[in-house]
């Protein structure tokens, strides 16, 4: 099965491209936030884009080239950088987006079954209830693949890879109140066949070609040497891009970049929900019981608290005495 909390991972940037649906900053997200420009119909043209962008959004704080084909962009305000990557002044010319990892994650739901319908119209749900729960965006079904005459057959599988909104994953989801429990999804590190690097793909890689067989700056079909050793880990020994250790490490790494991220969104979605609100209660507060029967407690007992209110006998309004007239005297 392909993805999985065992599978591999990428760092979440190139694969932006095999994935038209446009990814925006949900509300309540916080700043600064990023967009990515990379070339599509044209080179990037930095002082073009910085005048376009200067001059049509007051957010933007700082522009970047990263390198010969990535464009960093820096936006104070969530609005801007949302209408930023829809934009066709841009858009048609250039790719442009949010960084995936940074407004969604994705989970991995299994159950006999279920389906995409069923699971759209879900929501992630988290343990504390204190926290609203995220709404799915996206739902694809994922495959197992197995072999069959020597060939690699895939087949559906009773799996479904889930995006939630937000980098905060959720630990279930709800249908018909029953509970199915959300696991984190890890897709596979990108490995380039131009260059053989891990982190980015062929499309986006401005590195000099590197033959797989001698590890020379040619391509790799001019090449008539064996090869002999692994590339990524210069390790000599052939193996499997996935036994290579190298590998293997980014995977984890990576995977544990996920959680962390997932944890901090937690935290601070948990903080938001459970911040006291301000009151503002203009009237002063009532003495309890306990410190009503401490005050007289103490001027009973206390011969410099003659003067208390609460050593003082009741005052009562005198009454007003009884008059009777004389009886008169007869005559």
């Amino acid at each position: 099965m392909s993805g999985g909390e065992g599978g591999m991972e990428s760092d979440g940037e190139d694969d932006e491209a095999s994935n038209v649906r446009t990814k925006i900053y949900p509300n309540g997200s916080t700043g600064p936030f990023i967009v990515f420009f990379r070339p599509k119909l044209k080179p990037l043209n930095l002082i073009s884009i910085t005048r376009d962008l200067t001059r049509k959004f007051s957010g933007v704080s700082e522009i970047k080239r990263v390198h010969a084909n990535k464009i960093r962009v820096v936006v104070n305000n969530i609005s801007h950088a949302n209408e930023i990557v829809t934009c066709e002044l841009f858009t048609l010319e250039y790719r442009v987006y949010i960084p995936s990892r940074i407004v969604e994650c994705d989970g991995v739901v299994t159950e006999e079954g279920l389906t995409l319908d069923e699971l759209y119209e879900c929501r992630g749900y988290f343990r504390n209830p204190a926290v609203n729960p995220v709404k799915i965006i996206e739902v694809k079904q994922l495959f197992s693949s197995s072999t069959q005459d020597g060939k690699t057959v895939y087949s559906p599988s009773n799996s479904f890879r889930v995006t939630f909104e937000g980098s905060a994953l959720p630990k279930y989801i709800e249908i018909d109140k029953a509970r199915l429990p959300v696991r984190l999804f890890v897709p596979k590190v990108m490995n380039c066949q131009k260059c053989k690097q891990l982190g980015h793909t062929t499309a986006y890689c401005c590195n000099k070609a590197r033959c797989i067989k001698c590890g020379e700056e040619h391509d790799d079909s001019s090449c008539t040497q064996a090869a002999t050793k692994c590339l990524y880990c210069d390790e000599d020994a052939l193996h499997k891009l996935s036994d290579c250790p190298t590998y293997k490490q980014r995977q984890e790494k990576l995977k544990l970049s996920l959680k962390q991220r997932s944890n901090r969104t937690f935290a601070e979605m948990l903080k938001q929900a459970t911040e006291p609100l301000n009151s503002g209660n203009i009237y002063n507060i009532l003495p309890s019981d306990e410190t009503v029967a401490d005050s007289i407690n103490a001027g009973a007992s206390t011969s410099g608290t003659a003067n208390s209110p609460w050593n003082q006998p009741p005052r009562f309004p005198p009454i007003a005495k009884a008059h009777t007239s004389d009886p008169q005297t007869k005559s």
